[in-house]
């Protein structure tokens, strides 16, 4: 029998929000976005839901500029009426201050990180 693959890093913890309290800081946004990847495996329609949560409506316009679409394009995607693009999630990111890395893990822990 092989060995078990090494443990995943540990993730934040999204309880740390309350429900309706928004994450407003880059590190607090960068932590609930993490937690949300690690929770939902990925899923789009859960990332999507998890931009436009910490986007809120007021700056809906400003993440639209950054991303390169309007408004009504950008909810779309980000309530899943249409397919959300991985443009789009980098773009709504850097607009909320926060970049995605990729990290490279091995049996001994975490090797390096590489910028995405």
């Amino acid at each position: 029998m092989s060995p078990l693959p090494p443990e995943p890093p540990s993730k934040p913890d999204a309880t740390v929000f309350e429900t309706d309290e928004r994450p407003r800081t880059p590190l607090q946004i960068a932590d609930y976005i993490d937690a949300s990847i690690h929770e939902s495996v990925g899923d789009p329609v859960t990332m999507g839901e998890t931009l436009l949560f910490i986007i809120g409506h007021d700056d809906l316009h400003h993440v639209a500029s950054e991303c390169g679409l309007s408004i009504d394009v950008l909810r779309r995607q980000l309530t899943g009426k249409r397919t959300l693009t991985f443009s789009t999630v980098l773009g709504a990111m850097r607009a909320l201050g926060v970049e995605l890395r990729a990290s490279v893990y091995s049996r001994e822990g975490r090797i390096a990180s590489r910028r995405v």
